[in-house]
């Protein structure tokens, strides 16, 4: 079809003189092609006509029927892709779907009875057109799941005259789907019966792979119809799956790579996903259970993030860890190559809103798959343009990517440990001293940016959730890391703007279980020990504590309770300890609270640690004051 262009004019439709008459129209009309117009209204009479299409009787043979489908499905597509007329012709739009189900039904009883070989003709070399039922499936899922039939999210008025048009075409459109489908498969012997449930499975069907991705949509939609007609063709698939190879390993990946593409490629309002617990319930007295309860909780695990990722309406905090979520099960799965494109959609994000500390950070997941081997050749990357190299060098280039973000986030300590590394790279494996004494010329830049006392201090604070306001992937304790510069009253009312609904309190213990949301905020400090040599160390300046403090920081605490009543040696306090799960600096500058305990302070230690809270609130309040002028 040429490509369609928005016109100014419009041609009566079935003209009787030439040259065409025209009329003039707004220019807003959208984009239409008279000839298909009329061709579509051809096809929809014949449709609706009783004698059909008689299709069988046009063509002399096999080979010009299966090329006169082919064109006539082309056409089909093109309609319902409004090439024809645009979508806002609601009522024509709609009508055409309908039409195009019945021409559908008329090509599918052909392809049966016409252009399906017996097992007779299949011995004598016949061929089975899978590409040509792929082509005729394909189009019926276009009228399935086109928005134009979506009449549970339209306003009811519209919603009603879809309804007076079209009638149910998707429950129509999927009995034709499963009628299809279930003659295409081979009849079961009673073995097969007992095992799987099913009159017929295999045969032809198991060259339709390529139909899981629009499968598990209908799984997927709210109407009820296609709903069960995709847990049919699902538990078929799979059934054929375990007759094959008896194993489910096979159809698994497919169906994780065709879930990751659906939600990607297509905006997903009303996610079902009742259809996993009734596939499950098929299996229940398979051989292969416990295998195929696996499957499908990986399957169900990986909707619920892909849902939480692309259809959820959270906020930029939430979205962060629900990305960091999903790029792990990639990367626990082994799907490297969707595990990457994740990582690299999700530093160039970070990088557009200006956190390039963390787009870094995403970088190095993708560096931490390769080691410094110069004998192992991995695969280009046409997308990151990272071509054919060994893997030393792809780290190598990660590196390169990963230390050009951190300093462009300031961010000189982890650009540091990006040298280093290179630095012992060049220095013992490939002896390359002429970018060795590059790299070391860069360590040294480093050490200055973070010796120089005009950069900012790092603060952390803990947050606790309460309420039952929060879904359960919030409600976790966890430290944050604050932003360059950012004191408790900016961080907290960032927080505010975060979670608008919910109320700060002064103490979480009596929000827990209670209606609503509630937060609570309190400085925290990277715990030290009293054992930590440099501490004993004079003259070290307040950068480079803060530098000694907070690299790979795990462990934090904040006051519990103080005793300072009394003579000084008689003072004590309790704090609580605070153990996250990763290390400092993070992607989404959290961590969270893996467990917590309460350690008691004598006299001396309750000095210490006042001491050097003191020392570096004085120490932030001198850059801040540095800064302003």
């Amino acid at each position: 079809m040429p490509k369609l262009e928005r016109k100014g004019t419009l041609s009566p439709l079935f003209p009787r003189t030439y040259p065409f008459p025209v009329k003039l129209t707004d220019g807003e009309t959208g984009y239409f092609d008279e000839a298909l117009v009329e061709l579509a209204a051809v096809l929809a009479a014949f449709s609706e006509s009783e004698h059909g299409l008689q299709l069988d009787r046009i063509a002399p043979n096999n080979e010009d029927l299966a090329e006169l489908i082919h064109k006539l499905l082309n056409v089909i597509e093109s309609i319902l892709k409004a090439e024809a007329f645009p979508k806002a012709w609601l009522s024509t739009f709609v009508y055409h779907h309908k039409s195009a189900l019945h021409t559908l039904d008329q090509v599918g009883v052909v392809l049966l009875n016409e252009l399906k070989p017996n097992e007779e003709e299949l011995v004598n070399g016949a061929l089975f057109l899978d590409q040509l039922y792929k082509l005729w499936f394909n189009t019926l899922f276009k009228v399935l799941t086109s928005d134009a039939l979506t009449i549970e999210t339209f306003a009811q008025q519209k919603r009603r005259a879809v309804w007076n048009i079209g009638g149910d075409v998707r429950k129509e459109g999927a009995n034709l789907l499963y009628k299809i489908w279930y003659d295409l498969g081979w009849p079961t012997v009673e073995d097969e019966r007992e095992r799987f449930g099913l009159e017929r499975m295999g045969g032809f069907q198991v060259q339709f792979g390529d139909l899981i991705p629009h499968v598990l949509e209908l799984c997927m939609h709210v109407h009820e119809d296609l709903q069960r007609t995709g847990l049919e063709i699902i538990k078929s698939m799979i059934c054929s799956e375990l007759q094959l190879e008896e194993s489910v390993t096979g159809i698994q990946d497919r169906m994780i790579v065709a879930l990751e593409g659906l939600f990607a490629t297509k905006k997903l309002v009303d996610v079902r996903d009742e259809w996993l617990y009734d596939l499950n319930r098929e299996f229940q007295v398979d051989p292969k259970k416990e295998e195929v309860e696996q499957m499908l909780g990986k399957i169900q695990d990986l909707v619920e993030l892909l849902q939480a990722v692309y259809v959820d309406n959270v906020d930029e905090a939430g979205q962060l860890i629900n990305r960091l979520e999903l790029m792990e099960f990639f990367k626990d799965l082994g799907k490297t190559d969707t595990f990457v494109k994740y990582v690299h959609q999700l530093a160039d994000v970070l990088a557009a809103a200006g956190n390039f500390t963390e787009a870094g950070l995403a970088i190095k997941k993708h560096a931490e798959l390769y080691d410094w081997n110069d004998s192992e050749i991995v695969e280009a990357e046409k997308e990151l343009a990272l071509p054919t190299q060994t893997m030393a060098e792809r780290k190598e280039e990660l590196y390169k990517k990963m230390i050009e973000r951190f300093e462009q986030g300031h961010s000189w300590a982890l650009a540091l440990v990006c040298y280093e590394e290179l630095a012992a790279y060049y220095r013992e494996h490939i002896f390359h001293f002429g970018k060795l004494g590059k790299t070391q010329v860069r360590i040294g830049a480093c050490y200055e940016e973070i010796a120089k006392p005009e950069r900012l201090l790092t603060k952390f604070f803990h947050v606790a959730l309460g309420g039952f306001g929060y879904s359960n992937l919030q409600k976790k304790d966890g430290i944050h890391h604050g932003k360059p510069g950012e004191d408790f009253g900016p961080f907290s009312d960032r927080l505010k703007e975060m979670y608008p609904d919910a109320r700060m309190v002064d103490d979480i213990s009596g929000y827990e279980d209670v209606e609503g949301k509630y937060f609570q905020i309190r400085p925290a400090y990277p715990l030290l020990t009293l054992q930590e040599d440099w501490l004993k160390r004079g003259k070290i300046s307040a950068q480079t504590k803060d530098y000694l403090m907070t690299r790979n920081c795990k462990q934090f605490w904040t006051w519990s309770e103080k005793d300072t009543s009394g003579p000084i040696d008689e003072h004590s306090s309790t704090k609580f300890v605070f153990f996250v799960e990763d290390a400092f600096p993070t992607i989404s500058r959290h961590s969270e609270v893996t467990h917590t305990c309460e350690v008691f302070l004598d006299a001396i230690e309750t000095s210490i640690e006042r001491t050097l809270m003191v020392t570096r609130r004085i120490a932030a309040r001198e850059k801040s004051w540095i800064s302003q002028k």
